[in-house]
């Protein structure tokens, strides 16, 4: 199974994250967001993505939000039919924990709280 990497030093990748994973800017509550992967075939390619994903490594750990983590487990353990905490894949965290904060984002109800 492949491995993915979630790095938030590049810009570029840091939108291939929330396309990858379907959280796009957040904009959905978790609720909303469930449905969508379950449900909806524009998000064939999230369901693809995690079925075939073993190892999840996120870089800048700082900048993750609390709300886009909570959002990425529910997506993996929706995803894989197994709920375990993020869908019994494997989770690498790393990073400067005290460098850069979460950005808040009111516009879709994120209050920027670190995810740790």
């Amino acid at each position: 199974m492949p491995f993915v990497l979630i790095y938030f030093l590049s810009w570029n990748i840091f939108f291939f994250y929330y396309s990858w994973a379907g959280l796009y800017d957040g904009r959905y509550d978790i609720l909303k967001l469930k449905n969508l992967v379950v449900e909806d075939d524009k998000y064939a390619h999230v369901r693809n993505n995690l079925s075939e994903t073993y190892c999840i490594i996120v870089d800048g750990i700082s900048m993750l939000s609390a709300k886009l983590f909570e959002q990425l487990e529910m997506v993996c353990s929706v995803v894989s039919g197994n709920y375990k905490v993020f869908g019994g894949k494997q989770i690498v965290l790393c990073g400067d924990f005290f460098q850069l904060p979460p950005v808040p984002d009111p516009l879709h109800s994120d209050d920027g709280k670190f995810c740790f």
